[in-house]
């Protein structure tokens, strides 16, 4: 080979090891194959240098050398092409072979002189055979075959290289061989080099098919969508645009995807809208979210879309283009009319209700109490005595009169609730006083029915309306007293905790189920039917508390179960942390 013709064999494989480095640092992706090449072709160009500038036949070690920079060139192309086709492969298994395969060539060499140029030459071979057969087993391209049948080449220019060597008895003098050699290394070199470009060439394919793929799917997808979606890039140029879009536009099938709506749309439609574009895309703090009155080019109709754009971003947060999406809510927005209609029409309704009962209550209590007065004054005698007969006509009057007008009261309580009238004159009550006039106002009818009231004094003062108080606990002690067994107990009672005044009314009665619980509180309801009957009473006294207690800022609680009794609770701020009571609403 001579010295100059090692050095230019040198230079040559350097040149393609600094090509191979160079497309390594130009690619984004790291490609640790091309380091693998870049390795190879530095060890051929050592084992250049070697061969051409050492008397390495004479010398083990720098036969050695030469002979460990052959192997390692062909080991390390060989595991950059398994790399690159995504075989396993590491640089420390790289080296491990190497050596292997030197200290077997160098043996044989030392032990068989007879083979002391096949030796190496025939290790090369195999293993440029192999790097060669994978690229052709992996064929993914014309480049590919053709850099597997030139590594096959090289094989067979080895072949040669070797047998004429081992038939002289020493490297061969003419400058044939050498000048194939440095040929068939530059070729090989410029081939790995070229299956970047080609590698390249099909990742931007294979992304630009995948692209199309992709869009084709998300086309699919919104064109399913019954609602208005559109996407338009930094110019305002439509990229996408579903089907129902079109329809709303009245586009149609006509090409406007790379065109404006100012290209494709009158003015007046499309000055205001492409405004909006801008203003989400180029200003952070704008967001659109309103409704879109629209006729519809398909229908003629005019309608109703809550319209709504938001900008789409890349990684640096720059952005890339305006999303539109709007939906038909023409129809919710009738709903929505009807039901306000409805919904002042059944308040114009109550208001009505309410107040006709009012009025009636107001005209009954007149001549109910003149009924009373009489039975009273027949009962007391001031016409004359009266037979036992209509002694008992006229307690039947009296007492058909005062459940009349307790009625009459309560439905003039509820509609005055109702109607936002209900008038309180708050003022410091001593709870213990109130609850005893309440016990004693009940106590005959408890004793009638056979059973016993407890009251457990408790000296709590709150902020309440006497009135409306006391009429709380004396619906709730006959609710408790009406519903109770023969021999049951009522216990009422009063608590100070956690800032607030409880009072309780327990009884040991039917108790309730969850379904009359859930209904206890509605008007007219009075729980198990058959149990009430003979009972009597309104099924107002439940709505009309809980109305009393939480109209003065306090609260109500109701617990039952069935057959184990009925606990009934409700709590006002104690005096000490209370503020004033609101105002009374409205007036009689």
């Amino acid at each position: 080979m001579g010295q100059y013709g090692a050095l230019a064999a040198a230079l040559v494989t350097l040149l393609i090891a600094a090509l191979c480095l160079l497309v390594q640092l130009r690619l984004r992706e790291k490609r640790p194959h091309l380091a693998y090449w870049a390795a190879a072709h530095v060890a051929l160009a050592i084992n250049f240098l070697l061969f051409g500038y050492t008397d390495w036949r004479g010398n083990l070690l720098y036969a050695f050398g030469v002979v460990l920079m052959q192997q390692s060139f062909a080991v390390l192309l060989a595991f950059g092409i398994r790399h690159h086709l995504n075989l396993p492969s590491n640089i420390a298994a790289a080296t491990a072979l190497s050596g292997a395969i030197t200290a077997a060539v160098v043996s044989l060499m030392v032990i068989y002189p007879a083979v002391f140029f096949a030796a190496p030459g025939i290790a090369l071979l195999l293993v440029q055979l192999y790097g060669g057969a994978l690229l052709l087993i992996h064929r993914r391209s014309v480049l590919y075959i053709g850099l597997g049948l030139l590594l096959i080449l090289r094989s067979l220019n080895t072949l040669i290289y070797v047998a004429v060597a081992q038939q002289q008895g020493g490297p061969p003098t003419a400058k044939w061989p050498f000048i194939i050699s440095l040929l068939v290394n530059l070729a090989t070199g410029i081939g790995l080099v070229l299956l970047e470009f080609d590698d390249a060439h099909r990742a931007m394919t294979e992304s630009a098919r995948a692209k199309d793929d992709a869009l084709a799917l998300v086309q699919a997808v919104i064109d399913t969508v019954q609602a208005v979606v559109h996407y338009k890039d930094r110019d305002l140029r439509y990229q996408l645009i579903n089907r129902r879009s079109r329809q709303v536009l009245g586009y149609g099938d006509a090409p406007i995807v790379g065109k404006k709506l100012s290209e494709i749309g009158p003015p007046d439609l499309a000055l205001p809208i492409e405004r909006g574009d801008r203003a989400v895309l180029f200003n952070k703090d704008v967001v659109i979210d309103q409704e879109w009155h629209w006729r519809d080019a398909d229908t003629g109709k005019q309608k109703i879309y809550w319209l709504s754009k938001s900008v789409v971003r890349d990684s640096a947060s720059e952005p890339m283009g305006v999303v539109t999406a709007a939906i038909d809510i023409t129809a919710l927005k009738e709903t929505e009319r009807r039901l306000i209609q409805e919904r002042e029409a059944a308040e114009r309704a109550n208001k009505a209700k309410s107040q006709f009962l009012a009025n009636m209550s107001h005209e009954l209590r007149t001549p109910l109490n003149a009924i009373l007065g009489f039975s009273e004054m027949l009962d007391a005698g001031y016409l004359g005595p009266m037979t036992p007969r209509q002694q008992e006509y006229v307690t039947n009057i009296h007492r058909s009169g005062q459940h009349l007008l307790k009625l009459v009261n309560d439905i003039l309580d509820l509609s005055k609730i109702d109607a936002g009238k209900m008038i309180f004159a708050p003022e410091r009550l001593e709870l213990d006083a109130l609850m005893a006039e309440a016990v004693a106002m009940v106590a005959p009818a408890a004793q009638s029915e056979s059973v016993t009231l407890t009251h457990l004094p408790g000296k709590h003062p709150v902020y309440a309306d006497r009135r409306a108080l006391t009429q709380v606990l004396l619906n709730l002690l006959s609710n408790a007293v009406k519903f109770n067994r023969p021999g049951g107990n009522v216990t009422l009672r009063c608590d100070q905790q956690d800032g607030q005044v409880t009072v309780t009314v327990a009884d040991t009665g039917f108790g309730m189920s969850e379904q009359e619980i859930a209904h206890a509180f509605e008007p007219f309801q009075r729980g198990d039917a058959h149990k009430a009957r003979f009972k009597g009473g309104t099924g107002l006294g439940l709505a009309i508390s809980r109305n009393l207690v939480e109209l003065q800022g306090g609260h109500f609680t109701l617990e039952s179960r069935q057959g184990s009794g009925t606990t009934v609770r409700f709590s006002f701020p104690s005096l000490e942390t209370s503020g004033l009571l609101a105002s009374g609403m409205g007036a009689d």
